[in-house]
């Protein structure tokens, strides 16, 4: 049985040590030197200074305490939230001065001036340099460090942006990467550009290697060799000849030199029109601009004639119009004793030739052929013709 005392109003002591196996329980103390753990039922009140190794609970009782909830601080360096009822943003300070504000549209600035410039919706301002820029110099152009710390010698790092509604999709994007072409000790690597065509996936468009040569994996442009043992014949004074299986955009002939991209050295076609269709048609000879541009083009072909010193025309045609950038006697053959007399059948010569014309997207280009005043032959495996954007 415990101890049980009643009616005592004064103190009671007891001396000797007092051992309790159970709880003890008592009121409206006021002062408790306790070695061990205190359980309060309805709380502890403390009018003074009130220390403890620890405490346990979630601090929600607790009342009386000034706290300031709208920033984080240690001496002049802090992190504040400010709301005065239409500017509400939040400001990172360091040793005084103001570093980053996020603001109420949710603009970024890592600035002194605590705004975000124009609409952009991320601003970085840098200290002034007094330092000329120089490439190998990080120090004068070192802003902004995105870095990729892997060891493969293929690593990349780059920037995506993504112009539309729908959440982010990784194969959605356009955008810049650098790609990693060295080995795990070196720096070298090449900057490489990227687009996404409409209902496509993104590739690469343009890539600047490590020591600075620049390609153009889809840049318009084709290669195209004849194909075929034959002379293919364009008779005197019957109008103009196209290059193509068949006759359109108004020339009323046609000699088919069986053009192809494939098959034989260094022929080839790149890029695509707003249609997805490829830029050249191996058919018809022809080629269509994919962008409003400058474009070269150039033809090489083996001619031969019937009899000697006549002339014939390689005109370059924008749809069904002849540019009449006529040559001056191009093409005139020659025979064996390389005069231009006789009427045998004349040795064949090579002839080129070569312009830049501006074409709107999906203008058609086309070399044609005029016979003036003797009849022509040229022969389809040693004719070659190409043509490229260049800009």
């Amino acid at each position: 049985m415990g101890i049980q005392l009643n009616g005592i109003t004064g103190d009671a002591i007891i001396p000797g040590d007092v051992g309790i196996g159970g709880t003890l329980t008592y009121e409206d103390v006021t002062n408790v030197d306790s070695v061990g753990v205190i359980t309060a039922r309805d709380g502890i009140r403390c009018t003074g200074i009130c220390t403890a190794t620890s405490f346990h609970g979630d601090g929600s009782q607790l009342t009386g305490i000034s706290v300031d909830t709208t920033k984080i601080e240690t001496g002049n360096t802090k992190v504040e939230t400010i709301d005065t009822g239409s500017d509400g943003h939040i400001k990172v300070t360091t040793e005084g001065s103001e570093r980053l504000r996020i603001t109420s549209d949710g603009d970024v600035a890592i600035t002194t001036r605590g705004s975000v410039e124009g609409v952009s919706k991320l601003n970085v301002e840098i200290p002034s340099r007094t330092t000329a820029f120089s490439a190998s110099d990080g120090d004068t152009w070192h802003d902004v460090l995105i870095e990729n710390p892997g060891a493969a010698t293929t690593n990349a790092v780059g920037l995506c942006f993504q112009v539309t509604g729908d959440p982010y999709h990784k194969n959605a994007g356009t955008g810049i990467a650098a790609v990693k072409n060295g080995t795990n000790s070196d720096y070298g690597s090449d900057l490489v550009f990227i687009t996404r065509p409409q209902s496509a996936v993104a590739s690469e468009r343009l890539r600047i290697d490590s020591y600075g040569h620049v390609t153009k994996p889809s840049q318009a442009m084709f290669s195209a060799a004849g194909s075929g043992n034959a002379w293919v014949i364009f008779n005197s004074g019957s109008g103009w000849y196209n290059l193509g299986d068949s006759s359109f955009d108004g020339s009323s002939y046609y000699r088919d030199h069986g053009w192809t991209t494939t098959g034989r050295p260094g022929v080839g076609v790149r890029g695509v029109t707003s249609s997805g269709a490829s830029v050249w048609d191996n058919a018809k000879g022809r080629f269509t601009a994919p962008v409003n541009g400058f474009y070269f083009f150039e033809i090489n072909l083996y001619i031969r004639a019937y009899s000697g010193g006549h002339t014939f025309h390689v005109n370059p045609w924008i749809g069904s119009t002849n540019t009449d950038y006529y040559t001056s006697n191009i093409g005139i053959i020659r025979n064996s004793s390389n005069s231009v007399t006789g009427n045998t059948q004349q040795y064949p010569n090579s002839v080129m030739r070569s312009i830049v014309l501006y074409l709107t997207a999906n203008q058609q280009f086309r070399w044609s052929i005029y016979a003036e005043n003797d009849r022509f032959e040229s022969y389809k495996s040693q004719a070659h013709q190409s043509g490229y954007l260049i800009g």
